[in-house]
């Protein structure tokens, strides 16, 4: 967002603005690789292309529903199954098509809010790929900045239909339906136990997951079952 104001006040602003918005994404991809690296910690081994799929079919289900979100996800070691190849694969292939029909239209028209949009969303989402070793197989936090480029595409496409009351309805009801999906999932988000709780579901295999339960229980003043949590994370882990 500030990287265009910059220039424009530098007096680049006779640029295309397609030049401008992708000066703007080569910031993001150089800041989120920068802070990827910075995370440390041991770097993930698994086929980088079942990483890829295994990352983009969780996205893409977490962006169309976005429930039973939790604070740390495990990495697909057993491999993926019929349904996450099948959300991934389809998400690639509408990511390659969606990228292809932008740049030519962006190429045809600079200022194109739709082809804008999904340009950026693709070059912002391009760092936690895992076309590259991460720190971390997948995020939710790595569709902030990609959901961007998606939002302003959506409302290009909305208002290239010409329709108001179809937009109208369209909007309406998809919020009506992410409000209810979102109140859903705030009965994990509704503290630090809950929120752990789920976690340590997803992550039976963390001993950071056991023990990050273990201090929600005491940030929740709840002793004896935070001694329980950590007595566990013991036996299974040989740590609490």
């Amino acid at each position: 967002v500030g990287l265009p104001i910059v220039l424009w006040a530098i007096g680049l602003r006779r640029l295309r603005p397609l030049a401008v918005h992708a000066a703007a994404g080569l910031v993001v991809v150089a800041a989120a690789l920068i802070e990827n690296q910075a995370v440390g910690g041991a770097q993930l081994e698994a086929p980088r292309a079942q990483l890829a799929i295994g990352a983009l079919a969780a996205q893409a289900s977490h962006l169309v529903v976005p429930i039973h979100l939790a604070p740390r996800y495990a990495l697909p070691l057993g491999g993926l199954d019929a349904a996450g190849w099948a959300i991934g694969l389809a998400a690639l292939a509408l990511g390659i098509v969606g990228v292809a029909w932008a740049g030519r239209r962006a190429a045809a028209r600079p200022g194109d809010a739709g082809a804008v949009g999904l340009l950026f969303a693709a070059v912002a989402y391009a760092p936690s790929a895992n076309l590259i070793s991460l720190t971390r197989f997948l995020a939710d936090s790595y569709m902030y900045a990609p959901l961007a480029g998606l939002g302003l595409a959506a409302g290009a496409l909305l208002d290239r239909l010409r329709a108001p009351r179809l937009a109208l309805a369209g909007s309406a009801s998809a919020a009506a339906a992410l409000a209810t999906l979102s109140w859903i999932q705030l009965g994990v988000w509704r503290g630090p136990v809950t929120l752990w709780r789920h976690g340590y579901s997803e992550l039976g295999d963390s001993p950071q997951a056991c023990r990050a339960l273990g201090n929600a229980y005491l940030w929740e003043e709840r002793p004896a079952e935070a001694v329980r949590t950590y007595d566990d994370c013991l036996a299974r882990f040989g740590r609490p």
